[in-house]
């Protein structure tokens, strides 16, 4: 077996070595991957397994509703191989159901998958033990890992304390993470109201827009009309110091003409 994702053949031959896939059926391979099943349902603060009453009935997940779950199947991997996880979406029935957190499994993981899942659709979606919902695909890397995943307790143990969080978050629908309080990551409808009043604040209203015009235009005007008028100034200034006429500097004409100059009286003989 060489580096890389693992074909169907790699994985039915680790199945029966009894790695990878633990409680696996062999129609459940795929040409490199596996499809997972569902295997515990947690639903009202209780844990719905192989060993409950109502393990073989129908649950419906109400449109809004979240659903946490647990694989049928149990994982087990080497310190050298890995595991992506992704929602299995061929199932019809399934269609309207978003899964949350499928992901990466690190290098010596053991044990069942986790599962969240939130129905989007408008009417209610059913959901049994055994139904496939994931698909897991595996890939060997060049070395070991140094640090690999270790578990710490029994599937017994894993299911009782992931309920126990499950009850005390009493969150089983998408409406009660909303209005889950302060420490709530969503908004309530009146904090959306006071945040849209606030941004509101922040911007000019149709009066704002109108007075910054109308002031604008006013500051305009009042600059042209004291451009105007330091310009007539200026031309004032200027015509004052023109230098005056020649005919301002020499005498005024005598409004009479003088009289005539008597000639001298002659020498009678």
């Amino acid at each position: 077996m060489s580096e890389g994702i693992l074909s169907k053949q790699d994985i039915e031959a680790k199945i029966d070595s009894g790695d990878l896939v633990l409680n696996a059926v062999k129609a459940n391979l795929e040409a490199c991957s596996y499809d997972l099943r569902i295997g515990t349902i947690f639903k009202n603060g209780q844990i719905i397994n192989a060993n409950h009453p109502d393990a073989n009935r129908q649950f419906d997940i109400q449109p809004g509703e979240i659903i946490n779950l647990f694989t049928w199947e149990e994982i087990k991997l080497s310190s050298k191989i890995m595991a992506t996880v992704f929602a299995r979406n061929a199932e019809s029935s399934f269609k309207s159901l978003l899964v949350l957190n499928p992901g990466h499994i690190d290098p010596g993981f053991q044990g069942l998958i986790t599962i969240k899942a939130i129905n989007l659709g408008k009417d209610p979606l059913s959901i049994q033990r055994g139904q496939k919902i994931l698909t897991i695909i595996f890939e060997e890397m060049p070395n070991d890992s140094t640090s690999p995943y270790k578990r710490e307790m029994s599937i017994a143990e894993q299911e009782q304390k992931f309920n126990d969080v499950l009850v005390q978050q009493n969150t089983y629908n998408l409406s009660q993470i909303i209005v889950g309080g302060s420490d709530s990551p969503y908004f309530t409808k009146q904090e959306v109201e006071a945040k849209i009043l606030d941004l509101r604040s922040n911007f000019a209203t149709k009066d704002d827009v109108k007075s910054i015009i109308i002031s604008h235009w006013a500051s305009w005007l009042s600059l042209i009309f004291t451009f105007i008028a330091a310009v007539a100034g200026v031309l004032a200034v200027v015509v004052s110091m023109q230098p005056k006429s020649e005919n301002n500097n020499q005498n005024p004409i005598p409004l009479e003409s003088p009289s005539p100059t008597p000639s001298p009286k002659g020498t009678q003989g």
